[in-house]
């Protein structure tokens, strides 16, 4: 829920400021989580919990746990024009180049969507 305030109340600069220092932050050689559990369980939380919680604070948290137990995991956001040219925007979380959190479509994501940036400091090459 603190993820979801963030990012509801507080500009893009003011919620990144205060999320970088825990998304790069990687405590090395634990490794116990299984991300595919992980992802089970944002999903679970995010239909359980009271309100709507949409692929940004999901992938923030899981983003968060992954390095926190070693992974180098990067929080990427996306942008792409949809069929009725309408924008959309999405965000998801990479490990080694695959997607860990945040995969639809058949895992679609890294095509489907223009990466703009990613959320731990750097920008796309």
């Amino acid at each position: 829920m603190y993820v979801r305030f963030l990012t509801r109340f507080l500009s893009y600069v003011q919620w990144n400021r205060k999320l970088k220092h825990r998304l790069q932050t990687r405590v090395h050689g634990k490794k116990e989580l299984d991300p595919k559990r992980l992802t089970w369980a944002l999903d679970l939380a995010s239909r359980k919990l009271p309100g709507t919680y949409n692929c940004l604070p999901q992938a923030i948290v899981g983003c968060w746990t992954l390095n926190a137990d070693g992974f180098d995991a990067v929080l990427r956001v996306g942008v792409q024009r949809d069929v009725n040219e309408e924008f959309a925007a999405h965000a998801w979380v990479e490990m080694g180049g695959e997607v860990v959190i945040g995969e639809f479509g058949g895992g679609l994501v890294g095509t489907t969507y223009s990466h703009l940036l990613d959320l731990n400091g750097d920008q796309p090459s």
